[in-house]
């Protein structure tokens, strides 16, 4: 940039200095411009130090810095100061002033940050106004409200009045953004203020001035011109019909005539005939009666309301390329009023409309709302998901499809498709993709477009990957993220120990016969300590790892051992370990901490297998690592651990190996293999999110299932916070690659089990589905600048547009400020600015960016003697709830961004009279879209509102660090176009390979049901086992080709994030799909719980009728016990149950034979559970708050499940015992039915999960001694 503008003024640089840095290259043309300008002027050559001193030079950043540079070059190169002179000669400034008001004009236009600075230094000089005063104008220049020349006439003009009535003035005119020739035109006023206020209160814009604005927003011509004819007509004529109400044969003319018209080129007054009609409709609708009996008139739609309308009508008025219309309508100008007529007009003329609001809430209200207004027209309406039993689900939501205009979420939509689409379901019935409306369109599309909506699948067998994630998490949990000092680079530390340990685990992989004390011993030369010393260290350490000690001793030795650790500072440890890298010759690089970064003590390692050590005091250290080298060495030491079954003839190795490692059905070896990498990084990714930002533990999803009321600990639950945007709670959103499962160990938990993907459709492609119909339609507060519309343009074939709010903003936006002294300091400012805004008579709303700086908001203004009761929290949808309300002044508001998106907080006139709703935004959003939606929580409806920006300057990104706004904006805007391009050749990218290799394996399902008759499919009895013995039933084939499936799509992840060939992954996926399908065919599979489900689905057969027949149900567990016997308790317990039903020869000693076998194998069950426990906790950590500070549910959760696996055994044990009482009496036994929850005594809901997860296992029967021997069975309906 500082090169075009030399080029552009033709200004050499002595090529002397050209090697210099670009600061002094830039401050010494500066100077040089200055200085010869004085000369010219005649102006004393102190001007430029006096004029840094004016502007602040020190403390600007390189960028305004070479804004004022800029400024400076085009005043003094172009030699413009004399036009300014002459439009100012009314005034007796000097020439030195005259050169700053020029610089404040040009820095108006380009950086008001730059000039509001230069403003306040340049009215110090020249008046004598008070603080308050200063602060106004300069917040008036901010946004560009009045000139600089203004501003300078206006302080001429009031240069004797009183300071409180200028203030007064000021005030007024800034709430009111009135302009400067009205405030000068009050000042003969006797009282100017409340002349000022009066003159305010301005009225909705008419159609001329509406107009007016569109055309300065570039709208089409044609467009234009039907809006100019329909606009000023229902201008003129709509308040004639406001005592008009509908007969029933006018509304029967008014669809006919909305039938008859032709959008794409409408008959002008028919148009006008219908939105007359439509006007009138609004305001019978809208119309209620009062508390009092007394009828409340309703309201006719503004003009800015039926411009909307027409745009969304007219959107294939003169083109046909644009399939649809978006329309930005800021906050409060009634956009639910819009969709509803637009909606109403196209179900009218047949079309079938669904509208996508953002949230459930939403769609239930929006509906409720306008239910009038589509009955009155015959219009049917609904909302998905339907309230009513859950027996008649399907029913219900057929029936809510059927209807014309639908309500619901992307996420209920999506997953409806899914379950019509993939699990063969009628749930949408006929109902196409026709017209889709999306309310916060921007959200939708553009922050959420590649969010993806799944239905639920348990996949099988995942149970045993979960001590893998313990062991994981065991080894991680104790790393920590660190920035090095120099580079900015972020690390990994280790875990911190005594530093000689530190240090033998750093390099004794490459030294043999070498021990830790070793390390220490150099310092016996140095007078570091003495041998003695040593030897009682060694003795303690010894000592400490000896079991069965008392606390007493254990104190003692610990005691010991820290007195040695006192005497190795960081200066001993850097020595020691200088001498151990000549010993060695491992290079080693020495940190520190300062200012909680690490600092490098001495440079010049080049080997890139470097050691790096932070040393810390009083002995202790820990090494540094990159991620990859975490991720690899983690991984590698759970590859070691692993212990894959493969064949039944290795039980008795595996059996004696398992002591030392992890035993895994082999079907899992490929998948974790490719997962275990990004295993590693999830764990390390939990580490570093923060409750309270990127999640929170709240109440699941099964609490409101349950009607759990109050905070029932039991039922807590990771809950993702879509912080950056919406601040939504997702409840219905669970992260997938162990992610979960790590937050849930951190916090310690229940462990969910792990889930696989084997349907999804992304926000994307769901909408893309209308295109082909009759479009996409939108709203938003915001629809962002040129790079995203161009997006949604692009890829949705839409076009869009701003429609002019229907009174002027009356929006100030204050400067920001950026605190630089550190969190607590910045954290303070906000208090005290939300204070003193909410004591000059203004409700403050305080935007957060997470929970946890909004609860930390909270305590630090409660500390501070500010009234909890004029404190509100609005963190958690449905929790706290602010539209109810109206505040009044003094009232502060603290919320996330929760609050800045679709919340409408109403205000009492006295607020509005002192400016109105303050929204304070305490974070700098990743968009503007973002920042605009938490700004239109103020200033609706005309009504005067105030915004300002407070941010903390160590949370921002180095490139926005003491930057002015103008400047921050203009980089987030670079960022967004990249960020965008990234996406489509990226995530979009990837989720188009992966819908297309979604729909091959549909198709592939559809091919796969040629197999299976409509007997079969719907009852396995028909004739599947009697025809083909070994084929697979129809649920657990498909449940098996979708386990296949999920698995190949996991192990391929890495071929999609590299874009590999779509086509060679379709083959490749088909072949392992066909391979799979074939050998369901022959009764075959590699994962032994397809044939655990094959096996339920034929025991649950044999249970209706016990005596009859198996129904090939023992041949299915015995295909487990052949395949796979150490995992084959549950099979040999089934078996012996049906042996017993089906009373053969010595069926009493074959059942008791396998209830032995049964019992000896249930201990591989509680090895996994011990493995998990004893894993998770060694990783719990102090900095790791848990979700309850009295028991855990993660402790409650492996008690349950183990005391489950003991009763299991004990029961078996029992059942043993008795037949062998039955065999020696010759009486016969019998099996009755029993619920699986008789394991335990314990009713709570987790126990009841983990009973409910032994169906996983198969186990779906339990054996247990009652007064009359029986085998209680538990049918899989139960359960299901």
């Amino acid at each position: 940039m500082f090169k075009e503008l030399l080029s552009k003024y033709s200004i050499d640089e002595h090529e002397t200095i050209t090697h210099d840095n670009i600061e002094d290259r830039m401050k010494r043309l500066q100077n040089e411009l200055l200085m010869q300008y004085c000369k010219e002027k005649r102006l004393s050559i102190w001007f430029p130090f006096t004029f840094d001193q004016a502007i602040g030079y020190e403390d600007l950043s390189l960028t305004d810095k070479f804004s004022l540079l800029e400024a400076v070059v085009q005043i003094t190169v172009e030699s413009n100061v004399e036009s300014a002179r002459g439009e100012r000669t009314e005034t007796d400034y000097d020439t030195k002033n005259y050169f700053l008001l020029n610089l404040l004009e040009h820095l108006y236009a380009t950086n008001p940050t730059l000039a509001k600075y230069l403003l306040l230094n340049m009215i110090d000089m020249i008046s004598k106004l008070s603080v308050p005063c200063k602060d106004i104008l300069s917040q008036m220049v901010f946004n560009n409200m009045w000139t600089p020349v203004e501003i300078m006439l206006f302080i001429q003009s009031v240069s004797d009045m009183d300071q409180n009535k200028i203030k007064a003035i000021l005030h007024t005119a800034q709430t009111y953004r009135l302009d400067c020739l009205t405030a000068l035109s009050a000042l003969d006023k006797a009282d100017p203020a409340k002349h000022l206020e009066e003159h305010g209160r301005d009225e909705p814009k008419d159609a001329d001035t509406i107009l007016d604005e569109m055309r300065e927003l570039n709208y089409p011509e044609n467009i234009l011109l039907v809006l100019e004819d329909v606009l000023k007509y229902m201008e003129r004529e709509l308040p004639k019909y406001a005592s008009v109400d509908l007969s029933e044969q006018d509304i029967e003319d008014g669809k006919q005539k909305i039938k008859s018209l032709d959008f794409d080129n409408p008959n002008m007054d028919t148009l006008k005939e219908v939105l007359i009609g439509m006007s009138i409709a609004v305001q019978e609708c809208t119309t209620i009666t009062g508390p009092n009996g007394k009828k409340i008139e309703g309201y006719f739609p503004r003009l800015t309301q039926l411009a909307s309308l027409l745009m969304l009508l007219l959107t294939r008025h003169g083109t046909e390329t644009d399939k649809g219309s978006l329309l930005e309508i800021g906050t409060g100008e009634g956009k639910s009023c819009i969709l509803a007529m637009f909606a109403t007009i196209q179900a009218i003329c047949g079309v079938k409309v669904d509208i996508v609001t953002s949230s459930p809430v939403l769609a239930i209200r929006d509906q409720e709302e306008w239910e009038k207004l589509y009955t009155k027209f015959g219009v049917t309406s609904s909302v998905v998901p339907p309230k009513g039993p859950v027996e008649n689900y399907e029913q219900l939501v057929e029936g809510a499809y059927s209807k014309q205009i639908v309500f619901g979420t992307v996420g209920t939509f999506a997953a409806d498709i899914l379950k019509q689409e993939f699990e063969r379901r009628s749930t949408r019935g006929s109902r196409d993709f026709e017209l889709v409306i999306v309310d916060e369109v921007d959200y939708m599309t553009l922050d959420n477009g590649v969010q993806v909506t799944f239905l639920s699948h348990e996949a099988s067998g995942m149970r045993h990957v979960e001590q893998v994630l313990a062991n994981i998490w065991a080894m991680t949990s104790a790393c920590r993220p660190i920035e090095l000092l120099e580079t900015g680079e972020i690390q990994w530390t280790t875990k911190i120990q005594h530093f000689h340990k530190v240090a033998f685990s750093a390099v004794s992989h490459s030294v043999p016969k070498f021990s830790a004390y070793d390390i220490l011993l150099p310092g016996l030369q140095m007078n570091f300590f003495s041998k003695d010393d040593i030897e009682q260290l060694k003795l303690a350490e010894e000592q400490s790892h000896k079991e069965g000690q008392s606390q007493e001793i254990q104190d003692i030795q610990w005691k010991a051992i820290e007195t040695f650790m006192g005497k190795i500072g960081i200066a001993e440890q850097y020595d020691l370990l200088h001498i151990l890298e000549l010993a060695t010759g491992i290079q080693i690089e020495c940190y520190s901490l300062t200012n909680n970064k690490a600092r490098l003590h001495d440079t010049g390692k080049t080997d890139d297998n470097k050691v790096k050590i932070l040393l810390l005091e009083n002995g202790r250290a820990c090494q540094i690592l990159s991620e990859r080298e975490v991720i690899d060495a983690t991984v590698s030491q759970i590859k070691s651990k692993l212990i894959y079954l493969d064949v039944a003839g290795e039980k008795e190795k595996k059996l004696k190996e398992k002591e030392m490692g992890m035993i895994i059905p082999s079907f899992l070896k490929t998948y974790l293999e490719t997962t275990l990498p990004v295993f590693v990084e999830n764990a390390l990714k939990a580490i570093g999110m923060t409750p309270g930002r990127e999640y929170m533990i709240d109440k699941g999803p099964a609490a409101e299932t349950d009607n759990v009321s109050g905070d029932d600990h039991q039922y807590h639950a990771i809950i993702p916070v879509d912080f950056k945007a919406s601040g939504v709670l997702e409840k219905n959103k669970r992260w997938g690659d162990g992610l979960q499962q790590f937050l849930e160990m951190k916090h310690q938990l229940a462990i969910l089990q792990m889930s696989n993907v084997t349907n999804y459709m992304s926000n994307f492609h769901y909408f893309k589905r209308y295109i082909n119909g009759k479009g996409i339609f939108g709203v938003s507060g915001t629809l962002g600048g040129q790079a995203d519309q161009e997006f949604l343009a692009r890829h949705y074939k839409t076009r869009s547009y701003a429609i002019p709010a229907h009174r002027h903003s009356k929006l100030i936006e204050l400067p920001v400020i950026q605190v630089s002294a550190g969190n607590n300091l910045w954290i303070q400012r906000i208090c005290e600015t939300a204070c003193t805004v909410a004591e000059r008579g203004q409700v403050v709303l305080v935007i957060c960016e997470d929970v946890k700086t909004a609860n930390e908001l909270q305590t630090k203004m409660e500390n501070q003697t500010r009234d909890p009761n004029k404190i509100t929290m609005y963190t958690v949808s449905g929790r706290h709830n602010v539209e109810k309300r109206k505040f009044d002044g003094g009232n502060i508001i603290i919320a996330t961004n929760l609050g800045g998106r679709g919340t409408d907080i109403k205000v009492d006139d006295d607020v509005n009279k002192c400016g109105g709703l303050f929204v304070l935004l305490t974070h700098f959003p990743s968009n503007r879209r973002v920042e605009k939606q938490v700004f239109g929580r103020t200033a609706r409806k005309g009504n005067p509102g105030m915004v300002q920006m407070m941010l903390c300057r160590d949370h921002l990104a180095p490139a926005y660090q003491g930057q002015s706004i103008e400047v921050m904006r203009h980089l987030r805007e670079r960022y967004e176009v990249s960020r965008i391009a990234d996406m489509e050749k990226d995530e979009l990218l990837e989720i188009e390979m992966k819908e297309q290799l979604f729909s091959t394996f549909c198709q592939y399902l559809g091919d796969f049901d040629r197999n299976y008759t409509e007997q079969e499919k719907k009852d396995p009895t028909k004739a599947t086992f009697r025809r083909n013995p070994n084929k697979f039933d129809y649920q657990p084939a498909l449940n098996a080709l979708k386990e296949c499936w999920a698995l190949w799509l996991t192990v391929h992840e890495e071929h999609i994030n590299r874009h590999d060939d779509t086509e060679t992954l379709k083959h490749d996926l088909l072949l392992q799909l066909q391979t799979t399908g074939d050998m369901l065919l022959l009764g075959k599979s590699d994962n032994f719980y397809d044939h655990v489900k094959q096996a339920i689905s034929r025991t649950d057969l044999h249970c209706r009728n016990k005596s009859k027949s198996d129904y090939g149900a023992l041949s299915c567990w015995e295909t487990i016990v052949m395949c796979h016997e150490m995992y084959s308790a549950v099979a040999l317990y089934n078996q012996a149950s049906i042996t017993i039903n089906l009373e053969s020869k010595d069926y009493k000693s074959k059942a008791k034979q396998l209830l032995q076998r049964a019992h000896n194998l249930v201990d591989v069950y509680l090895s996994e559970s011990t493995n998990t426990m004893v894993s998770c906790n060694l990783s719990v950590m102090s900095d790791f708050e848990p979700h309850h500070k009295e028991g855990t549910n993660f402790q409650r959760q492996m008690e349950a499940r183990l005391n489950t696996f003991k009763s299991w055994k004990g029961y078996i044990e029992s059942a043993i015992n008795k037949l062998e009482e039955l065999d020696k009496c010759n009486d016969d036994a019998i099996t009755e039915e029993s619920s699986v929850y008789t394991l335990s005594e314990q009713t709570d809901y987790i126990t009841k999960n983990e009973l409910e997860a032994l169906y996983d296992y198969g186990l779906g029967i339990v054996l247990r001694k009652s007064q009359n021997f029986a085998l209680m069975h538990s049918s899989v309906s139960y359960l299901v």
